[in-house]
């Protein structure tokens, strides 16, 4: 799902759709930022994902409360030290290249 503040775009990968990186991957959005959307998106739907894991550098409104699926909160190494109180969270580094 690619969200800023609202669902830009959804792709479904599944065995028989598999996420090809060589397929090239396009961000889409990119304005401001609510952590909100997805997750209506897939109450909306009804879905009930095993766990769901959202990439971001945390500068956003997360939900109030965590669904009653895991998530997984991958943040940048600059992410907001202050977001969310809920959801497991890691931190990568991004590396920087000048072309």
């Amino acid at each position: 799902i690619y969200c800023d503040a609202c669902v830009q775009r959804v792709d479904h990968f599944d065995r028989n759709n598999p996420f090809n990186e060589d397929q090239g991957f396009e961000w889409q959005g990119g304005g401001g930022t609510s952590f909100c959307p997805p997750f209506d998106y897939i109450k909306e739907h009804g879905e009930t994902p095993d766990c769901f894991i959202y990439f971001t550098d945390g500068y956003g409104n997360a939900p109030e409360y965590s669904p009653s699926y895991p998530v997984l909160w991958v943040l940048t190494s600059d992410s907001n030290k202050e977001f969310c109180n809920w959801g497991k969270k890691i931190r990568f580094r991004i590396n920087k290249y000048e072309e």
